[in-house]
């Protein structure tokens, strides 16, 4: 089975899938990880600014590339799972298929997440398996292997 999860430079998993520079393939077999590959996004540059009110007051712009490359706390009150009235702009609709084509090119079938975007809309309808993790459970790697054991998600 292939495993996808968005990578830090810091090791640990990128709440922003949509926006990540680096994703993580791991295939898993037998409950651990016999290949990890981090390979470059080729969907992050695509992502949609978000200027639809305050709901997305969490979602910050440091105005460098390396913007989503950092940590920090998302407790916050606010649902990443919903819908929008922008599901059908022509922008958005770019970003969620060049995510899509990006994981059927390295034959996923599972991502790990933090929430579920419009980016993940597409693979989720079309059966791909998504499963929401906390990115604080440690790196990006150790929830793999979490995953991989059963732990979360059942491999």
């Amino acid at each position: 089975m292939r495993v996808a999860i968005a990578v830090l430079r810091s090791g640990r998993m990128n709440p922003h899938f949509g926006r990540a520079k680096t994703i993580a393939i791991a295939t898993v077999e037998n409950g651990t990880i016999t290949q990890w590959e981090e390979v470059e996004s080729d969907f992050a540059h695509l992502h949609p600014g978000h200027h639809h009110g305050p709901h997305h007051a969490h979602d910050h712009h440091h105005g460098d590339e390396e913007a989503e490359d950092h940590d920090h706390d998302h407790d916050h009150d606010h649902d990443h799972d919903h819908e929008h009235e922008h599901e059908d702009d022509e922008e958005v609709r770019r970003h969620r298929d060049a995510v899509f084509d990006f994981l059927k090119r390295h034959r996923v079938d599972v991502v790990l997440l933090d929430h579920i975007g419009h980016g993940m809309r597409r693979a989720q309808k079309e059966g791909l398996r998504l499963v929401l993790v906390n990115p604080k459970m440690g790196t990006a790697r150790e929830i793999v292997e979490a995953f991989a054991r059963g732990e979360i998600g059942r491999a």
